[in-house]
Parts: structure tokens; sequence; C-alpha cells
């Protein structure tokens, strides 16, 4: 593993090197450049000191117990069923502050026992717990009023597979003012030394009630426009819990649909972590969990196998308090008192999980001194083998990125020096020299036309409409589908053809006119994903009948028969069962995938025609500029022949400029 400050070290080159590159270029006053604003978007992770790690997964993962034994502070709630769906950003800082904003716009600021604070914020109180809470907050964000809230209460419910009283919605309504909804809180504390250049985001959980995946996505899919429209988050960890079925729908869709919207980007920045790692039921079947992750989330979402990890929060959680505690856990005993912070539940099940590693330890003949019981723990909780990858990435990912940057200010710095040296010629031989350059620049100009013409006649509104033909009747070739898992699949594979279609499109573009692209930023766009299990409830619901259950007959007497025994009985059928129509079901089904996959795909098409035009956009701006710059200052040159000798300095001033730079930056490279 790198030294765990390398990032520091490049910051403060990149600090440098950007630092003379742009004071040159205002010093000899360098107006065009065709990487300036590709090497001002690269260096601005060093610059903000942020490299961005969101965390998602599923509630049940235990995200915030995580997040707290991941950067070594109990800050995050832990132990509620529910929480509200706010994003929580997690940053470097001596100082202890947490800024919360609230669905009104105010903000406030904490400095002092934040955490109990955050815990009011953000903790759903029990009584609330079957109600869809995030959908709620946002149907009062959004101004909605008691009663149009109540109006859509019926589809809420079906969507998240929830069931509670109408007095319910209500109370938590009159009690949940904008005021009271935390959108987004920034929690500042000092972090470890090996999170040196680390930001973490706190997510919306997978899967929780209300639905709440589209706003993690929103932020995973995000541009920072403060950071010249670069990536928001750099890396994702995927959490999943050990134990639990990792077929799960609901996670599966999400990690794809991380994967599909954040397009390249997304290889080689997925991490996949299972959680609850020293339960017996993750233990016991370990190796084929982690084959299964491999094949399920490895191979489709391109997730390098060491970048599968396994951990457990919950014994690190343990292992900080401990430490931090000061007291010796030599002597069982010690267990007798819980630690601050721990209720007696969470502190019996520490319990019963270290009480086997003393009797290993004992029989073993090894002391149970607190390095031997940490050092064990820590193996079993790999909390360290995390960090490892985590910061490999980092420093790996920061020094391609740092050297991409260097490389393109050493391009630039050789590109005007070979201009200079060109104007040099042609101001030192005269008039010949000047008007043979000026024929050099106007053959140019004709070339520069030529490019243009084929760009403007490759990016047109018609062109790429026509990439995306194959997409109708692909969509409504999903009517010869045979069951709803081929529908499913067919769907996707039109979608991962769409996204290709629009990548191998964007990439031919840049590679075709690189020269004058270089302000374009090329970021994926994200076509949304249709929630294939409440389309199936539905498709289902509409298919479902109520017929005659002939299973469960009853007898009714029909006619006493006296003293006899001659009573008469007829036979009935009472009951009702619900029987589905399967056919209907399908076709339900495929017709709500062919009509809400045709209105995706449009705004998805006329995305990529909006992205296009931009593209064009600044490539004629910058083929503009390229044809007039150099015949205009060749001809301010044959104007100032009088002034020869003075232009002449100020020219090989300017060399002597870029000769410095050059070899000042040389030396970060050694």
């Amino acid at each position: 593993m790198r030294d765990l400050n390398d990032f520091m070290k490049l910051r403060a080159n990149v600090n440098k090197a950007l630092s003379q590159y742009m004071q040159l270029r205002k010093k000899i006053d360098w107006k065009d450049s065709s990487k300036s604003t590709t090497i001002q978007q690269l260096a601005q992770p060093f610059l903000n000191g942020y490299f961005t790690i969101a965390i998602a997964g599923k509630m049940s993962a235990g995200k915030s117990t995580f997040i707290n034994s991941l950067i070594g502070e109990n800050i995050l709630p832990t132990g509620h069923f529910q929480t509200t769906s706010g994003i929580t950003w997690i940053i470097s800082s001596k100082d202890r502050s947490m800024e919360v904003t609230f669905a009104d716009g105010k903000k406030l600021t904490y400095k002092n026992h934040f955490a109990e604070e955050l815990r009011k914020l953000v903790a759903v109180p029990e009584e609330f717990d079957d109600l869809p809470i995030n959908d709620i907050n946002t149907l009062i964000i959004g101004n909605n009023d008691i009663n149009t809230i109540l109006q859509k209460k019926a589809g809420i419910e079906v969507k998240t597979g929830t069931s509670s009283s109408e007095d319910l919605w209500k109370k938590y309504v009159s009690v949940t003012p904008k005021s009271k909804i935390a959108q987004k809180v920034v929690i500042h504390i000092p972090l470890p030394d090996e999170y040196e250049g680390w930001r973490i985001v706190d997510t919306p959980g997978v899967g929780a009630i209300g639905g709440i995946q589209e706003t993690t996505m929103q932020l995973l899919t995000s541009r920072d426009k403060s950071n010249n429209n670069q990536p928001l988050v750099d890396a994702v960890i995927l959490l999943h819990k050990g134990t639990e079925n990792i077929q799960d729908e609901s996670a599966n869709r999400f990690a794809e649909d991380v994967s599909k919207s954040m397009g390249e980007l997304a290889k080689g920045r997925l991490f996949f972590v299972l959680t609850h790692a020293s339960i017996p039921e993750f233990l016991n079947y370990k190796d084929g969990i982690l084959s299964r992750a491999s094949n399920l989330f490895g191979r489709r979402l391109d997730i390098p196998a060491e970048r599968i990890i396994y951990v457990d929060s919950f014994i690190q959680r343990f292992i900080t308090d401990a430490k931090k505690s000061g007291k010796d856990f030599s002597n069982p005993e010690i267990f007798s008192t819980a630690l601050t912070g721990w209720t007696e539940e969470d502190w019996k099940a520490i319990r019963n999980l270290l009480s086997p590693l003393y009797m290993e330890l004992q029989m073993q003949g090894k002391e149970t001194s607190n390095s031997t019981i940490f050092g064990q723990l820590e193996t079993t909780a790999r909390f360290d083998v995390l960090r490892d990858k985590l910061n490999d990435f980092l420093n790996n990912e920061k020094e391609a990125t740092f050297n991409r940057l260097m490389n393109l200010i050493e391009d630039e710095l050789k590109l005007y020096q070979s201009r200079v040296q060109k104007d040099i010629q042609a101001v030192s031989n005269g008039s010949s020299e000047i008007a043979k350059q000026i024929k050099e620049a106007e053959q140019e100009n004709l070339q520069l036309n030529q490019v243009l013409v084929k760009l403007q006649q490759k990016a047109t509104s018609g062109a790429i409409k026509k990439l995306f033909e194959f997409v109708d009747p692909e969509l409504e070739a999903l009517s010869t589908k045979k069951t709803i898992t081929e529908v499913r699949a067919a769907y996707l594979q039109i979608i991962d053809k769409g996204i290709n279609v629009e990548k191998n499109y964007f990439e031919t573009l840049i590679r075709d006119f690189d020269l004058f692209a270089r302000e374009f930023s090329n970021s994926n766009l994200t076509m949304k994903s249709l929630d294939m299990q409440y389309i199936e409830q539905e498709a289902q619901k509409k298919a479902t009948s109520k017929v005659t259950d002939y299973s469960r007959a009853e007898k009714r007497l029909v006619e006493e028969g006296g003293w006899s025994s001659d009573d008469k009985y007829e036979t009935y059928y009472p009951h009702e069962k619900d029987q589905i129509d399967f056919d209907r079901k399908l076709r339900e089904f495929t017709a709500v995938v062919k009509r809400d996959g045709r209105t995706l795909y449009k705004a998805y098409i006329d995305g990529v025609v909006e992205k296009c035009k931009n593209f064009l956009t600044i490539t004629s701006e910058n083929v503009d500029f390229k044809k007039n710059n150099t015949i205009n200052r060749l001809k301010c040159y044959e104007n100032c022949k009088t002034e020869k000798d003075k232009v002449l300095a100020v020219l090989n001033s300017h060399l002597n400029e870029i000769k410095n730079v050059q070899i000042e930056l040389d030396k970060f490279s050694d």
C-alpha cells in the first residue's frame, strides 16, 4: 500500500503546477488554448481537497453503523427502523460542526452535541414506522395540502407495499411542517489521517419504506456545477447484509441502475461490501455467498474481485469504543458494565460474540491482553482491508489524474513554444515569411471549413434520431415474448443498446474533432429504469378476478324430514377466491412497459440531441477562433515592421518564460 499522504503531496504539486501555468498564460497574454478548460477541470478535485465516496444500500444492511465504524466515531443515528431520506455529507475538518438545511430553506448550525441533534432530526418516531415517510415528505415539500396528500395515499401504498389508517397519515402531516424536514446535513469533524482527500456521503436507504432510490440516484448521477461540471461522486460502496438473499431484487435493480446511469464512470469505481460478516449464517456459507456476489455484481457491473469485500461493522464499532475507553479487556468480567452509548441489547450481543474468542485464546495458551483481543477482532472486522482498498483506489485514481494533468500542461507549453518560435521566424525574416505563413494559415482554414461542414452533417437532429430507429420496433417486439421475465430481459437489452449507441456516437465525435472539443463535458445521460416490480403488481391486479371457490363447499338444510332422518340438504359455494389470468397479466405488463418505455426513450433521445447541439456550438466557436487567430496575429506583425526589435524582444521573453516553467514542472516528475 502507498504512503497515505500521497494525495496531499499530489495536491501541493497540482497547486504549484496550475499556479505557474495560469501565471504564465497571464504574463504572456496567452488567450487561445485548446486544453486550458480540461486542465482546470482535472485540477479541481485536488484544489477542492475532496474525493467523494457515496455509501448506498438497504436500511437492513446497517449503513449508519458501517459509516460510523469506517470513520471511527458514532455520529450517524443507529437502531431506528426508519429514518428520513436527507443526504448526509461527512467532511474532514479540525473544527466540529453540523449544518442542517431544512425543506423550507432554513439553515441551522450546531457546534456541540450535534450527534444527538441529528438523531432527533432524522429518526422517525415509532408510531409512524408503518408509514411511507419519504413519499409523504416529498408531497409536504411540494406544498400539497392534506386533502391532496390523502388522494395519493392509495397509489403510494400500492407502490411501497404499506398500509395504514388515514388518521395516522393526518397526524403525521399535522406534526411535520417543511421546517422540520431535514433535506441536507453537512458534518465537519476531524477524520483519521488516512482519510486525507476523502469526503463521505450517506445516501438514503435503498428499498426503504417509501421507496427512496430516486433521491440516491440523483446524487450519484449529478454533476458538480462549482467544479466544471465534473461528477459529484467519485466512487460508490454498495452495501448488502451478508445474511440476506444476495439475489434481492431491489438491491440488484439499484446496483444495475447505478452502473447504467454512471456509464463509463462506474467502471472501476464500484465496491461491493457485505456486512455482518461475523454472523454464523454468513460464515457458514461465506464461499458460496462470495461466489454469487462475484457472478451477480462482479462480472455484470465490472467490479473487480478484490473490491468485493466482507466486513463486520458491529465488531469494528466495539474496537473503536473499547480503545477510546482506555479500559483493560484482558478479564471477561469487564463486560458486566456496558460501554457508554451501548444499549443493553447491543452489549449482550457483543458479549456473546467475544465469549468464544476468550475461550479459544485460553485453549491455545495465549494471553488475553488488549492487543491480542483487538488484533483478533480486527482480523474479523476486516475494516483495515477495506481502508487499504479504498486508499489504493484513491491513490491510483488521483495519480492517474495528476499524470494526465501534467502531460496536458506539458503539451500546452510545447505547443505555445512552437508557435512563439514560428512567430520569431516570421518577424525576423520579414514580409516574405509573414506572407508564406499567412498562405499556410489560409490553406489550413479551408481544411477547417471542411471539418466544420463534416461536423454539421454528422451532428444533426435527424442523424441522431436515425441512430435510435431500432427502439420502436424492438419495443413492439416485446409483445412476442412468452413470459414477464423475457419482457424484462428484452427491455433491459434495449436500454443497454441505446446507452452504447450514445456512448459510441460521442466517443467518435470527440475523437474526430478532438482539437476543438476540449471544453465539451462528455457526461453520460441518465436513462431512467422502469419500476418493473410495481408494473407487475398493477398488471396482476388487472388480471385478477373473483371466482367461486369450489374447494370450499358447504351444506344447508332445505327441508326437514320430520321425525325421520330424511332431512334434505343442498350443496352451495359461498366462498370466492382470486383467479389470475396469466395471459392477461402478461399482456397488461407488456403494454405498460412498451408505453412507458417509449416515453422514457423519447426524453432520452431529446437529451442526446440537446447534448449534440452543445457539442456543435462549442466546436464551431473553437474552429472559428482558430481560423481567425493565426492570420490576425501575422497581419499585426506585418503592421509592426518598424518595431521589429521590440516585438522580437517580447517574443524571446515569452520563450524564456515558457522554458522557466518547463524547468519547474520537470521537478514534479522527479
